[in-house]
């Protein structure tokens, strides 16, 4: 794919690129580190591949490049025209120069400076003191909160066994009453229950109707009496019919009863096996009791009132040290008696240069903001679009394909219906859909047809720039080839730069040209797709690589993974830095580092 790219003319330039998200607030206030400090240029008809796993700033560096979110800090240029710009480097450094200026300031007059650096020298004493009791009160917290904890969990474990025995009593006891039931049934003659309960219910209806013929306004006297009559003898009827037929089972069903001394034989031997079942299961949970620790609620108290008694001691000793370094300011503050002229033309030179770095800054300041306000840089975005992750959430299900496809020409003022009919149509062919379905919604259509459809609508604005943000993670293994393949074919076609997101490298590595590492936010290697996996130099691509499982189940089965953590490495006094070892190749890493990497290359350091 190489020999396809035009090396001579840089598409995309990113350079030191931040996004940065501020989240909680007062001291739980924290700043997220979305995308740190990354910088790359993609050029005309490269697939630049960017890779990490979940959550390493992949989607957002896509997204703050698309203008989606405002940069932290850092530029973005497209086709030499500049279209994201964050300013808040600017802004800390605007506040470093007053800062500079006003020690400047102070310089020039020998007795203010002298007060000025007494004043600095107790204050960072007075800070340090400060830090102290802090430091002390973060302990007694964590011995306060341990001893809550020891607590907490000896109760917990209390109820949990309370609780637990509870549950194993409750169901020795419903297995004695399922089983006392058993044995009662057996007592009783089923039979005749049935029978009398047949009786009870015949002579209910038979009330009922006698009720109904006695109350009933429309029959005379002799009619009522011929009725009674006729119920009389159907219930007689129907009465000799329930002993004809019951009789007998009730007669079968006597011999098999069990005789009463049976049953309270039973039924003692079972009322013995639930007291036993009952002392067992106290017997354990005693023994489970007194397995549980229980911690000395006194000696918790006594050693809790010590400590704080010790820290309450120790804190008031440094809170008197620092009224006394308070008092010696003052002394030593008052006792300086320097005469001193100030020199008005090295004054004026101060303000002046303030007064122009100042302005520089925030020309610089104003610049951006107008780079990211000026329609210029929202016309100039339209030269880059996005393909979504999921081909679903990112269609509007109420919208028609053409309406969907369409929708960034209506956007930029196009109105001419047939003009945008034809541009849809054309669009729908050159990704492999029939013109037929503009008329269709998204839920007629399998996930690969709908990918087709978000591709379509990034094409349709004529990009020299598409951001493929993990196209193909939603799609079946069939369908990601056949859009991989499209994506290829366009790139020929249209003269594409793609940047491709994604988390596969077994794609990436067919598809892209070069190919950028990303670990927590910042890009950790950087190389062309055949040396990246040829020869991977940072520890978290070797693991990535190494996650790649391999199609045949022999070599599956003897497949290594490397594992990997930032703790590796010892960044503490020797920071890393992103370097080119050897042409094309670039690694994060501190010069330790470095020179390892260069040893194993057998490349000098100079190189």
């Amino acid at each position: 794919m190489s020999q396809k790219i035009d090396y001579n003319k840089k598409v995309l330039e990113v350079k030191n690129l931040r996004q940065h998200f501020k989240v909680g607030v007062g001291k739980n206030k924290l700043i997220v580190k979305a995308v740190d400090d990354i910088s790359f240029d993609i050029y005309k008809k490269e697939v630049f591949g960017l890779v990490g796993e979940s959550g390493c700033g992949k989607t957002t560096t896509g997204r703050t490049i698309m203008r989606l979110y405002k940069p932290t800090n850092g530029k973005v240029i497209l086709n030499g025209n500049p279209i994201g710009s964050g300013s808040d480097d600017l802004h800390q450094l605007l506040k470093f120069k007053k800062h500079e200026h006003q020690i400047d300031l102070l310089k020039l007059d020998a007795k203010k400076y002298e007060i000025y650096k007494l004043n600095e020298k107790f204050k960072k004493q007075i800070n340090d003191l400060k830090h102290q009791i802090n430091l002390l009160k973060s302990e007694f917290k964590k011995a306060n909160d341990e001893a809550e904890i020891t607590i907490t969990n000896y109760k917990k474990q209390l109820f949990d066994e309370k609780e637990n025995h509870g549950i194993a009593l409750d169901r020795v006891l419903f297995n004695y009453r399922i089983e006392s039931d058993r044995i009662y049934k057996q007592t009783i003659n089923s039979a005749q229950q049935e029978y009398d309960s047949l009786i009870k219910g015949l002579n209910i209806a038979f009330k009922k109707k006698l009720e109904g013929i006695k109350e009933s306004a429309a029959l005379s006297k002799e009619a009522k009496i011929m009725h009674e009559k006729e119920i009389h003898e159907n219930f007689t009827f129907k009465l000799s019919e329930i002993d004809t037929n019951m009789k007998p089972k009730i007669d079968q069903a006597a011999q098999n009863i069990m005789p009463k001394d049976v049953y309270k034989k039973q039924l003692e031997e079972l009322k013995k096996t639930l007291a036993h079942e009952k002392n067992k299961l106290n017997q354990l949970h005693k023994e489970r009791i007194e397995k549980i620790t229980k911690p000395n609620y006194i000696e918790i108290k006594i050693e809790l009132l010590k400590l704080k008694k010790d820290y309450t001691k120790k804190i008031l000793n440094i809170k008197k040290e620092i009224e006394q370094l308070q008092k010696q300011r003052k002394i030593q503050v008052q006792a300086v008696s320097i005469d001193s002229t100030i020199d008005q033309t090295a004054k004026k030179e101060i303000i002046q240069k303030y007064k122009d770095q100042k302005s520089s800054i925030l020309e610089e300041i104003k610049t951006s903001k107008m780079i990211q306000k000026s329609k210029e840089s929202e016309k100039n975005v339209k030269e880059m679009q996005m393909i979504f992750q999921d081909p679903i959430s990112s269609l509007n299900p109420r919208m028609t394909v053409q309406e969907i496809v369409s929708e960034g020409l209506v956007i930029n003022g196009i109105k001419d219906k047939e003009y945008i009919q034809k541009k849809v149509i054309e669009t729908l062919e050159l990704v492999g859909l029939a013109p037929e379905y503009i008329s269709r919604y998204p839920h007629e259509f399998s996930g690969g047809q709908r990918q087709r459809i978000g591709i379509a609508r990034a094409l349709i604005m004529n990009p020299s720039m598409i951001i493929a943000d993990e196209p193909i993670s939603a799609l079946d293994v069939s369908i990601k080839a056949q859009v991989i393949n499209l994506l290829s074919d366009l790139r020929d076609k249209l003269d594409l730069s793609i940047m491709f997101i994604a988390h596969d490298l077994s794609v990436v590595k067919f598809f892209c040209d070069r190919i950028a590492v990303m670990y927590f936010g910042q890009i950790v290697e950087l190389a062309s797709s055949e040396e990246l996996f040829k020869n991977p130099l940072h520890g978290y691509t070797r693991s990535l690589l190494s996650a790649i499982p391999h199609p045949d189940p022999d070599s599956e089965k003897k497949r290594v993974r490397i594992p990997y953590s930032p703790m590796m490495h010892d960044y503490s006094k020797d920071k890393p830095s992103f370097v080119e070892v050897v042409k094309g190749h670039f690694v994060r890493a501190n010069k330790a580092e470095l020179e390892e990497i260069r040893k194993k290359l057998g490349v000098s350091n100079d190189n």
